[in-house]
């Protein structure tokens, strides 16, 4: 399993997704760029399931002072199907969605 907290820039995002969906066991922590074409032909077509994040989380620095929000909400996203279970029945709050029963 991998947890995969890519930087959020641009460029190097999308190439760490692919990865993970090509590998097909892990949870990525996304902007919530539903719009995007990437996240449209990568996520929707090859993801188990994923959490809406209710709030915007906060960032840590290093040292432990707290950082920003990101200047969009996040996104859980779950390729496989534990790890989909563990998005659903996890306690953070959010919306869960189910996406491609059969991977």
């Amino acid at each position: 399993r991998i947890w995969l907290n890519p930087p959020y820039s641009k460029p190097l995002i999308w190439q760490f997704v692919e990865k993970l969906a090509e590998h097909g066991n892990g949870i990525a922590l996304l902007f919530n760029r539903c719009d995007s074409n990437k996240f449209q032909d990568i996520i929707f077509t090859k993801a188990t399931g994923m959490m809406f994040l209710r709030n915007r989380i906060k960032f840590f620095r290093p040292d432990g002072t707290r950082g920003d929000s990101p200047g969009c909400g996040s996104v859980l996203i779950a390729f496989g199907r534990e790890n989909a279970e563990i998005l659903r029945n996890c306690s953070l709050q959010g919306k869960y969605v189910e996406l491609n029963n059969d991977k």
